[in-house]
């Protein structure tokens, strides 16, 4: 029975492994890689941060110029005194503030796209510097 060898004898696995050859890590390399990297995100969040800044700026400008434009609806239409000529003008306003709303939801999606894809460009660029 001595002779026998055990199912999971992994004393010739254990002697391959030992004879493979691993290239060395220059460590220094590795963390200045990594700190790279780390400013490339970084610099991506910065620009994200930025374009995102400058879609709130926009869209609190929109909101104040729709406010303005509501409160001045609301008195020209307070002034008509036909129903008929009252009942277009809020029609047009609605036609109008819906064109409005459509082009200012373009505009915001667009500002958006660019936010990212900004932030995406220094992420992407940095990946290809490390390969």
């Amino acid at each position: 029975m001595a002779d026998e060898k055990q199912p999971f004898d992994f004393g010739d696995l254990s002697r391959r492994l030992g004879e493979l050859k691993f290239p060395e890590i220059d460590w220094h390399e590795l963390m200045a890689a990594q700190q790279k990297n780390w400013a490339a995100l970084g610099q991506a969040n910065k620009v994200w941060l930025e374009g995102t800044q400058k879609i709130v700026q926009r869209e609190v400008e929109i909101l104040q110029s729709a406010l303005a434009e509501a409160a001045e609806a609301s008195k020209d239409m307070m002034k008509e005194d036909d129903a008929r000529a009252a009942a277009e003008k809020r029609l047009e306003l609605a036609k109008s503030t819906f064109e409005k709303a459509i082009g200012y939801i373009r505009e915001i999606s667009e500002a958006a796209t660019r936010a990212n894809e900004d932030a995406l460009d220094v992420i992407q660029k940095r990946a290809i510097e490390g390969f």
